[in-house]
């Protein structure tokens, strides 16, 4: 067992829902690749905004998956 995974049960104590889940997915993915040191605030909202517009195109794809 990995403690570093979170389990259902702490998920929904944090009030996290699958589109956070999708979206701090996305952030990390993006953070991973690209040099974000000096971020300034605004281009902090904006990677937050693309990484929940991924988060959202996740759950539509979900809902058309056969």
């Amino acid at each position: 067992e990995n403690p570093a995974l979170l389990d259902a049960r702490e998920i929904a104590r944090m009030h996290l829902t699958l589109r956070d889940l999708f979206a701090a997915a996305a952030l990390a993915g993006m953070m991973g690749h690209g040099d974000y040191g000096a971020v300034r605030d605004r281009a902090v909202r904006d990677r937050a905004l693309i990484a929940y517009g991924y988060a959202d195109a996740m759950l539509e794809a979900r809902e058309a998956a056969p």
